[in-house]
């Protein structure tokens, strides 16, 4: 989404604390990225307890959905809030507590609207929109390495066998696709 960010936009990405270290970025890299594109992060920490259920990629968004909430909240200049999903991911129905936090949204911010500005991309049509300087840091395991065995890894396997363009450097921690 950075390549479609404004000079002056804030960056905000979430510092939570999850199960089995599955955080959802690496501070260094974001940093990085970020300033390779000319933007700079603002890291917001969330210390919020995990439920007993197993962790799903909703419980990011109900933490991102917070969070900005209290953001928005705090600074009446954001006008609009974006969030990354691609083509093939679920529609605006994550889980109804999700609807139910949208619904809340709309009746909280009715001028600041929540949205997936790239989601009628596929993956790698975002990935093609990444500069090729900036690829190299990015990774898509939640362990930050290949590990070959979790969705993102096989996610990138799938991506990488069909373009040999796709690389990255996993040697390193780097912020997920």
């Amino acid at each position: 989404m950075l390549t479609h960010a404004l000079p002056g936009d804030v960056v905000l990405t979430i510092e939570p604390s999850f199960p089995n270290d599955l955080a959802t970025f690496d501070r260094r890299t974001s940093r990085q990225i970020a300033a390779m594109m000319g933007h700079l992060v603002h890291c917001a920490r969330a210390d919020i307890p995990i439920e007993p259920t197993p962790y799903q990629f909703v419980h990011q968004m109900r933490v991102f959905i917070s969070v900005c909430n209290l953001w928005v909240a705090k600074d009446r200049r954001i006008k609009q809030v974006w969030c990354g999903r691609n083509s093939a991911e679920p529609g605006p129905t994550l889980a109804p507590f999700i609807d139910q936090m949208m619904a809340a949204w709309a009746i909280l911010h009715p001028d600041v609207p929540f949205q997936h500005p790239l989601d009628y991309l596929s993956k790698r049509e975002q990935w093609e929109l990444i500069p090729a300087e900036v690829r190299p840091l990015v990774s898509s395991c939640v362990h930050h390495r290949m590990c070959g065995l979790c969705k993102k890894c096989l996610e990138w396997t799938c991506l990488s066998e069909s373009s040999p363009s796709v690389t990255s450097s996993w040697a390193t921690p780097t912020t997920r696709l």
